[in-house]
Formats: structure tokens, C-alpha cells, sequence
């Protein structure tokens, strides 16, 4: 009889954990590029009098909501708490949310009952936010409060690759791409390339706001 193998360790027990608390301060000063955001919608709440908080979400985004509850009662002084999912989306019941602040937390942006939650929330005449790392997100969208992409959206490298695809389908390859090629000593240059440049400069930027449609 033998014993089952133990499986490898990769890395110090905790690294991955230290290195999270490491990056925290960089995360921050992330945030505080949105200062701005923040501002605006604490004012828009302000101006309603929707200083009833309720945020949603899941495991990570609801232990965040946890230290809102604190945030909102230290710094504003209003009502906050964590609210429940399962009794507005799966029961169809809860309290009546006019007038209330309602925050959806979703790293992701696609947790579904999140964004059912809001959603009903929006109907009911609660003023919706969303939290999300992902401006474009599904959750974003229906908070209502998101009215542009962080940076160029996928579909701009989507445009490039449809082009040169379009190019190679009717012969139009080298020298005959658009914008034609340039020889630049041993090497030679297609401008078009820097389309790639372009698009990926633009999808990484968190300063770049793209309105939507």
C-alpha cells in the first residue's frame, strides 16, 4: 500500500496573499484617479435624499459592503447596510426602494442576480451605481450611471483585424496594404501596423473616455 503523492508547492504559503497586501497601495492610488466620479455621484445621492444605502453582492464585493455600512455611517452619517439578494430577486418581496441609494458590487460586472437586483431597484425609483472593475459591463450598463468606455473597447481591435482580413481575402497584402509601405533603411515599415499600437495604448488607458452609443 503507498501513500498518494503530496502535491508540489509552488510558492511560499501565503506569497500569493502578501503580494495582494503589497499592491494595495497602488490599487488606491488607482481609485483615487476616479476622486472626481466619486464626487459626483455622492452629490447626485445628496441631491435626491437618497441617504438610505443598500448594497448587494457576493462573496468578496459583500465583505466590501460590509465596510461601506461603516464608510456611509462614519463619513455621511446616513443609513447603510448590506441588502439581501435573495428576498427582492427569488421571493419577490423586501422593502419599498424609492428613494434609496442602491450600490451593486460585482468585480466581474456579469453576476446575474446582481444586475437583477439593480435593475428592479432602477424600476422601482431607487438611484443605482454600480461597482465594477469592468466600465462596460453588464452591471455598469444598467446602473444607469456609466455613459462611457474606459478606453478603446474591444471592438476597435476587432475593426483592425476585420480590415486586414478584408485585405488578405482580395489580394491587398505588403505593399498594397492601406497606407501602403515605406522602406526605412534595412527595414521595412507598413503604417498600418501602428494601428495595433494605437488600439492597444487606447484599450489600457484609464484616462481615455469613449462615449457610448
Amino acid at each position: 500500500m503507498s501513500l498518494p503523492e503530496t502535491a508540489p508547492v509552488t510558492q511560499a504559503p501565503g506569497a500569493h496573499f502578501l503580494a495582494e497586501i503589497r499592491a494595495q497601495p497602488q490599487a488606491l492610488a488607482g481609485l483615487l484617479e476616479h476622486e472626481a466620479d466619486y464626487a459626483r455621484v455622492a452629490a447626485t445621492a445628496h441631491d435626491r435624499g437618497a441617504t438610505i444605502v443598500r448594497m448587494v453582492g457576493h462573496g468578496s464585493s459583500d465583505n466590501a459592503a460590509s465596510y461601506g455600512v461603516y464608510a456611509f455611517g462614519l463619513l455621511p452619517r446616513w443609513t447603510a447596510m448590506r441588502d439581501s439578494i435573495t428576498l427582492r430577486v427569488y421571493y419577490e418581496s423586501g422593502p419599498d426602494l424609492a428613494g434609496s441609494t442602491v450600490i451593486g458590487l460585482s468585480q466581474s460586472g456579469q453576476t446575474q442576480d446582481v444586475i437583477e437586483f439593480v435593475s428592479l431597484a432602477r424600476a422601482a425609483g431607487a438611484f443605482t451605481v454600480a461597482l465594477t472593475n469592468d466600465p462596460s459591463s453588464a452591471l455598469a450598463d444598467e446602473s444607469g450611471k456609466v455613459r462611457y468606455f474606459e478606453g478603446v473597447p474591444v471592438t476597435g481591435s476587432l475593426i483592425v483585424v476585420a480590415v486586414l482580413a478584408v485585405s488578405a481575402l482580395t489580394g491587398h497584402l505588403g505593399a498594397r496594404l492601406p497606407l501602403g509601405a515605406h522602406q526605412l533603411g534595412p527595414f521595412v515599415l507598413h503604417p498600418f501596423s501602428l494601428a495595433y499600437l494605437a488600439v492597444g495604448c487606447g484599450m489600457v488607458s484609464k484616462r481615455l473616455h469613449i462615449p457610448k452609443p
